[in-house]
């Protein structure tokens, strides 16, 4: 308690913990659904530059996000996004991870002739993709939606520079701030470290079903 009462003293906790989580949860919604989609356009359209254009989304995996930075925090501060959560998240709109995934996951467990017999029920496609291909691989969607979670939850470089404001900083800026030049509080930043632990711990425990899942599809025939 003694830590606790110091840790607010020095720091908002509870706002960093309210901010990474409407940031992290954001970034996972969209991340999951854009990849997702992205990942079935790749996987059942057979359009022309389809394997080229996958491959340049493979070669974005190459690259270390960190070398970006400079280029992205120019066109952040270009459009006025800087020090708002919005250049946070916008980044959420293209994970060739997610993409990557998704679509091996697609082409192993969904059938083509899934989509074919509900064009013939007179489906537009998309919805074919949210009331039939999404429920089918949840399992791989939940899997990635954990790992992204827990990437975005634990960013502390992007963060770090493109926020300026104190009430918006995330918990990892938070739990670094606490750390002294000539005397560090340890009592103190191992709690932060644990309250920004918790969450990462609930959703594995809910979503650990998923995960199972998705690592066991397909190796037990029924």
């Amino acid at each position: 308690m003694d830590n606790y009462k110091r840790l607010q003293d020095n720091v908002n906790i509870w706002r960093g913990l309210a901010n990474s989580i409407f940031i992290s949860v954001t970034y996972t919604l969209i991340s999951t659904y854009i990849g997702a989609l992205t990942a079935y356009g790749f996987a059942k359209y057979k359009f022309r530059g389809n394997k080229v254009l996958f491959w340049i989304v493979l070669a974005t995996m190459m690259l270390p996000g960190q070398l970006g930075i400079i280029g992205y925090f120019q066109e952040m501060n270009g459009l006025g996004l800087l020090d708002s959560y919005l250049s946070i998240i916008m980044p959420s709109f293209a994970t060739p991870v997610m993409v990557y995934w998704i679509r091996q996951y697609i082409d192993a467990y969904v059938p083509n002739e899934l989509m074919e017999s509900a064009r013939i029920d007179g489906c537009n496609e998309f919805k074919i993709f949210n009331k039939i291909i999404f429920p089918v691989i949840i399992p791989g969607v939940a899997t990635q939606a954990i790992f992204t979670f827990v990437g975005c939850w634990n960013s502390f470089v992007q963060p770090s520079i493109l926020l300026f404001s104190q009430e918006k900083f995330t918990l990892p800026i938070l739990v670094q701030q606490m750390q002294g030049v000539y005397k560090t509080d340890y009592g103190v930043i191992y709690l932060g470290v644990t309250l920004s632990v918790i969450p990462i711990l609930l959703l594995f425990m809910f979503c650990s079903k998923k995960i199972l899942e998705s690592s066991m599809a397909g190796a037990v025939k029924g």
